[in-house]
């Protein structure tokens, strides 16, 4: 058999085999945090589930901005050292980032909590209390980061998600249930503390998985270290995350300002349904980053390719109907979570337009990061935040949700575009649904054989 014949089953099996366990899980983790919207939009009501979903919208800020980039920068260390052949460099990125990452996150949470305090009575009180909780479990969070980002480092990305997307829900399910049933209603600030358990619960577990999955002559070796590489590496992805979050999970905190806790919790409900679509980029992203890092530095580009083109066809059957269905369905499913979220229906269809387009895009933006082209995604998606703030501040005053959904779909389309545009130019690759019909361009514009 053709050795390019025998590559591609091998990649298809392989990305099979975790993608399927990576959805399965974040499907499990659906129904677990619907379970819990379910229980908290009807219990707590729509300002006060509206205030918990901008305080988590806060959290996920200060977590992206703690994590220092390491999160997705031991994506690539990781294998590249692997590869290399030092053992003692892995464990020195894996205690190097861990204590850099912790520090951030306390000083933060110090600062943050601080500025909460002084604001007095400009922030409600039930805010600022779900503020101050928060504030308390970012460095519990930030360190579940880096565990979950050294599993999925070393091809564990099943592994990975169970305590983040398993255990988690399950622990907040039960409090909040128990709260729930034990008192008849539950609290913006109850949830709150329901929701820093369940992150507790799932840092233990991430480091005991880590502990198990560290290869013995990692374990063993003398820490080595590179900050210098590291830093350079780290602080730019750093900088495309936070732009990333400003662009994808900050809505609500805008809303928060500019509008009223009731658009936040239409936003967060029809976000929700529509982060469906992201599942299976999710998933691809958890198995594909290590792999395309490693295809890269050994210089295999058909065989990236080869992925590339498998990735793009299973986002494409997984987003399109799914959107559809979405969509068509998209009103009775809101009303689960109560009659009034309803009219959050136009809100959850311009979402959902703008995360199927993001899936036919394919896997562009972690491409471009694990090929050392993370310098031009942190340009990329800055321009693309300034672009969704200044959308937002144009429209959520006048259209509420509506108006922050529709600036968040503008600003995927443009994203997407520019991304695929220059994977095309620079690496020569197809990273979209395109990839189905044509051959992938090279870089020189001859067709890649």
């Amino acid at each position: 058999m053709h050795p390019a014949g025998a590559r591609l089953p091998r990649l298809g099996a392989a990305l099979l085999r975790g993608g399927v366990g990576v959805f399965g899980l974040r499907v499990l983790a659906l129904f677990l945090a619907f379970g819990a919207d379910v229980v908290m939009t009807r219990s707590l009501g729509t300002e006060q589930y509206g205030i918990f979903a901008i305080g988590v919208s806060w959290l996920t800020v200060l977590i992206t901005i703690a994590s220092l980039g390491f999160g997705t920068a031991l994506l690539k260390v990781i294998p590249a050292e692997r590869a290399s052949g030092d053992p003692g460099l892995v464990r020195g990125a894996l205690a190097w980032s861990q204590r850099r990452m912790l520090a951030a996150a306390v000083a933060l949470a110090l600062v943050f909590a601080g500025a909460v305090v002084l604001m007095g009575a400009r922030i409600g009180a039930e805010l600022r209390g779900v503020l101050l909780v928060l504030a308390l479990f970012l460095p519990v969070q930030v360190l579940a980061v880096q565990r979950q980002a050294a599993l999925q480092a070393f091809k564990r990305p099943v592994l990975s998600l169970v305590p983040e997307q398993v255990l988690r829900w399950i622990v907040f399910v039960l409090l909040v249930g128990g709260l729930y049933f034990w008192t008849g209603s539950v609290t913006a600030v109850g949830a709150t503390w329901a929701y820093g358990a369940g992150m507790l619960v799932a840092l233990v577990a991430a480091h005991l998985f880590v502990r198990r999955v560290v290869p013995g002559e990692v374990q063993r070796a003398a820490p080595r270290f590179a900050p210098s590489a590291w830093w350079l590496l780290a602080l730019p992805l750093g900088w495309n995350s936070v732009m990333r979050m400003l662009n994808s999970r900050a809505d609500p905190a805008m809303l928060g300002w500019l509008d009223d806790a009731e658009g936040a919790a239409f936003f967060s409900v029809a976000n929700r349904l529509a982060s469906l679509l992201l599942f299976g980029m999710l998933a691809v992203n958890a198995v594909a980053a290590p792999l395309i890092s490693e295809l890269h530095t050994q210089g295999k580009r058909r065989e990236l390719q080869e992925m590339l083109t498998l990735t793009a066809k299973g986002l494409a059957l997984y987003a399109l109907p799914l959107g559809a269905g979405l969509i068509i369905g998209g009103p009775w499913i809101l009303a689960v979570f109560g009659p009034e979220y309803v009219a959050a229906y136009p809100v959850l269809v311009l979402l959902v337009v703008g995360r199927t387009l993001t899936c036919l895009f394919g896997t562009v933006g972690f491409l471009l990061a694990m090929t050392g082209h993370h310098n031009y995604v942190a340009k990329l998606v800055t321009a693309c935040a300034l672009l969704k703030v200044l959308l937002n501040l144009a429209l959520i005053p006048s259209f509420g949700a509506l108006g922050a959904a529709a600036a968040t779909m503008l600003m995927l389309a443009v994203m997407g575009l520019a991304q695929w545009r220059y994977v095309r130019r620079e690496l020569g690759l197809e990273p979209s649904c395109l990839a189905l019909f044509a051959a992938a361009p090279t870089a020189e514009g001859e067709v890649a054989p």
